[in-house]
């Protein structure tokens, strides 16, 4: 009872090697240092396969019991082989190992031969009367030592000589390898070799158990300490169990129609089972990815940030300076000036206003995006303000050979608003008649204004270029250009319809466009409650 204990111990340690090997490789399965870790643990989960097979296998099933004799130390020493590959592709997986790789799969592929096909190493399997397991020696059981003592060896001096050339986690990963190999080797070492030939078999179980502390740790420094998260565990211990049972189930089959029915479920659920840590790992991995961009995004937005408050207090001032200064010409302030020098002036000065005015709708969607726009709210006469801003740009509507009308008369009782004057009269009424005039090549700009029920409707309605249904969707995004619009106004920022809509909604009314397409014109209607 015992050992059927001890036999079903090792085969599940058995299986979680074999699921860490399955899960570095789904990492990704190209990758050199990988593919020869699955291999050592591969290796290493089919040494414990045969041991616990061994202690498990009827006694009057001679065949079985000396063909899991000879393949727990085929198995087991070949570990040693297996190793040594690995140690000598980690952390220099460019390197080119074509000769070492030949000379390691002939020796592994010759002791295979001597185990399987002669007598000289392991003669027979040994049952002792008080049922344990050993086994009977041949003349050539030293080669088992100088395979397993000499490839230890050679890699320990191998991943020595790579620990004091690296640095920082490569240095810490191959400290983590070396203390977990040399540690379970002065385990397995001792119970399952030295004491084997010594004629003490009650351990034979304590070596394959020990390797789940050596391939964890493997495993853990290949992965760079990306696989143990709680759901990529559960998915693991959850296949552990599954695999190793379905295989004893496949063992110990009654018939060959049993035998190939649970074998070939057994083999059904290992694929789905690499699949399912595959799909965990990938679903790590791209959220870790997303939790980098974000912090990467938090990052930038900290930049632009301090960047905008650079311009907002710096920039800004410079270019009301240069302003100032244009207007000062303009004005005779130092003198009169020349008609030349004059209209340079007033060019100077319209264009530093326009760059200023671009500047500050950029800063205004930056703030209103992030909301740290406030509202200085206040009951003001919108005709007025509508009236105010046609009037500012009916020379730019005239210059551009364009009849602005807006349809006001002295009569007009006031049409009273409350909300922020400045943002609506800016942002809202002057960017709409301003568009209106930037993108009406020929033709009319009409502006009106009207009171329904406790709603202002300001409708500005125009003979230009029009929008497509394409562009229609962008209008009031973000940076939202039309498909052709920087080749009308070449100013264009993409920002102001974007701030438009922010500053209704922030005065709870709504602004929409509409256009029969191309070339047909267009109307803005903006709704604004009288009160809230």
């Amino acid at each position: 009872m015992i050992s059927n204990l001890q036999a079903y111990v090792v085969l599940a340690v058995a299986a979680i090697n074999l699921v860490l090997a399955g899960i570095i490789l789904a990492q990704d399965l190209r990758d050199r240092t990988n593919r020869a870790f699955a291999l050592l643990a591969a290796t290493a989960a089919s040494w414990g396969f045969s041991v616990g097979l061994y202690l498990l296998v009827p006694v009057d099933r001679l065949d079985l019991l000396s063909f899991f004799a000879k393949s727990l130390y085929f198995t087991g020493t070949s570990i040693a082989a297996a190793y040594l590959y690995f140690s000598l592709i980690f952390s220099t997986p460019e390197r080119s190992l074509r000769w070492q790789t030949t000379l390691l799969v002939i020796g592994t592929v010759l002791m295979g031969v001597l185990h399987y096909g002669t007598g000289l190493i392991i003669t027979a399997p040994l049952v002792l009367g008080s049922g344990l397991r050993g086994f009977e020696f041949g003349p050539l059981r030293f080669l088992i030592d100088i395979e397993l003592w000499g490839g230890f060896a050679l890699a320990f001096v191998v991943l020595i000589r790579k620990y004091l050339r690296a640095q920082n986690e490569s240095r810490l990963q191959l400290r983590m390898i070396l203390i977990g190999t040399y540690t379970t080797l002065l385990v397995a070492g001792t119970t399952n070799d030295i004491f084997l030939t010594a004629g003490i078999f009650q351990y034979l179980w304590a070596g394959p158990a020990a390797m789940v502390i050596w391939i964890a740790s493997i495993a853990y420094a290949v992965g760079r300490l990306q696989l143990f998260n709680v759901k990529l565990i559960a998915a693991e211990l959850f296949i552990g169990f599954l695999w190793p049972t379905l295989l004893l189930r496949a063992v110990f089959s009654s018939g060959q129609t049993e035998l190939a029915v649970n074998g070939g479920f057994f083999l059904a659920i290992v694929v789905l089972g690499v699949f399912v840590v595959r799909t965990v790992i990938a679903e790590i991995r791209e959220r870790e990815l997303i939790e980098d961009h974000k912090a990467e995004l938090e990052s930038i937005n900290v930049q632009q940030e301090a960047l905008l408050a650079f311009i907002s207090h710096e920039v800004k001032a410079y270019l009301a300076k240069g302003e100032a200064a244009f207007s000062s010409i303009e004005e005779g302030d130092y003198g009169e000036p020349a008609p030349e020098l004059k209209a340079m002036a007033t060019q100077g000065r319209t264009d530093v206003h326009m760059g200023i005015d671009m500047m500050l709708n950029i800063l205004d969607a930056s703030d209103l995006k992030r909301g740290n726009v406030s509202y200085h709210k206040k009951q003001f006469d919108l005709r007025r303000t509508v009236s105010a801003v046609v009037n500012t740009l009916r020379p730019q509507a005239e210059k551009n050979g364009l009849v602005l009308t807006y349809d006001e008369k002295p009569s007009d009782a006031p049409l009273m608003l409350v909300g922020d004057e400045e943002k609506i009269s800016r942002h809202v009424v002057r960017n709409l008649v301003d568009n209106a005039i930037r993108y009406t090549l020929t033709g009319s700009v009409t502006v009106a204004l009207a009171q329904r029920g406790a709603t202002a409707h300001i409708v500005v309605a125009d003979s230009g270029v029009g929008i497509t249904p394409d562009d229609m969707g962008r209008l009031f995004t973000e940076g939202g250009h039309g498909k052709d619009s920087l080749k009308v106004n070449v100013h264009s920022t993409g920002y102001g319809l974007y701030i438009a809509k922010q500053v209704v909604d922030g005065h709870s009314g709504t602004i929409r466009a509409e256009s029969d397409g191309a070339g047909k014109g267009s109307r803005f209607i903006v709704e604004l409650p009288l009160s809230e």
